[in-house]
């Protein structure tokens, strides 16, 4: 839960500073001052460019720390499933612990390349998404701001546009998110009988992304990518509604 709140804080901090650099960028090349301001003097909405490439640009940063998080939450889930003798790990710092000793910060960042290849694009449409939402929304929206005079944004409506970013977000990079997992997990996986513990965790099945994917499509063919996609996205809704509610209320506060 901890990191979960350390993910999004950096994934809405960089988009934030991103979107604003791109605002400020496309307004020092332009000439016309009115290509980027409104009749009244207020800057204009940002593109659908701008924050598809802002929401990219967060993905970074907060997959440095996501992709180490989800190894462990992989392996300990994996193991947990597994009945095969005793747990290999006892914990998350234990976990930690043994993948930096045998494989030091590589076995630590297994799956980064996977992370990104998932998180770049699906990020970009996920605040391509939530944008688009909220603009369509605050169009139908009763709710007028007394002082402003403006069609603003319902709580409720806040939810909703969360909720349909996250479901649509994973129902894109769902495929993605299962070759990554099966990256990150192969080391607990047995490649034969007689092969020790120690020999299994310096071996690997899949040599990277693509080979994982080609592998396990030609071994269980396409439903592979969507295993498990049905509780994912029922889970993504609440979510990512309240996500999005928090933080329209956090910036609301702020404001």
């Amino acid at each position: 839960m901890l990191t979960d709140a350390l993910i999004n804080s950096i994934l809405f901090g960089v988009y934030g500073i991103s979107l604003r650099g791109l605002i400020a960028m496309s307004s020092a090349r332009s000439t016309l001052d009115q290509t980027h301001h409104d009749d009244d003097g207020k800057r204009a909405a940002p593109s659908v460019w701008q924050v598809y490439v802002a929401g990219c640009s967060a993905s970074l940063p907060a997959a440095l720390v996501m992709s180490p998080v989800e190894m462990v939450k992989s392996r300990l889930q994996m193991q947990c499933s597994s009945t095969s003798g005793a747990p290999r790990y006892t914990g998350v710092f234990d976990c930690l612990r043994k993948t930096w000793s045998h494989s030091g910060l590589r076995g630590i960042y297994c799956g980064l390349g996977a992370t990104y290849i998932r998180d770049i694009p699906s990020f970009g449409i996920y605040f391509v998404v939530y944008d688009q939402s909220k603009k369509l929304a605050t169009e139908l929206s009763s709710t007028i701001d007394p002082v402003t005079n403006e069609r603003v944004l319902a709580p409720w409506m806040s939810a909703v546009a969360g909720g349909l970013t996250g479901t649509i977000c994973w129902a894109s990079s769902y495929p993605a998110d299962v070759i990554k997992t099966r990256l990150q997990v192969q080391e607990l996986e047995p490649r034969a009988e007689h092969d020790s513990a120690a020999a299994n965790l310096h071996r690997r099945r899949y040599t990277g992304f693509w080979d994982c994917a080609k592998r396990s499509y030609q071994a269980e063919g396409v439903g592979v990518f969507f295993q498990g996609l049905t509780p994912t996205l029922v889970r993504a809704f609440p979510v990512n509604a309240a996500l999005f509610l928090a933080y329209e209320v956090a910036m609301a506060i702020l404001n």
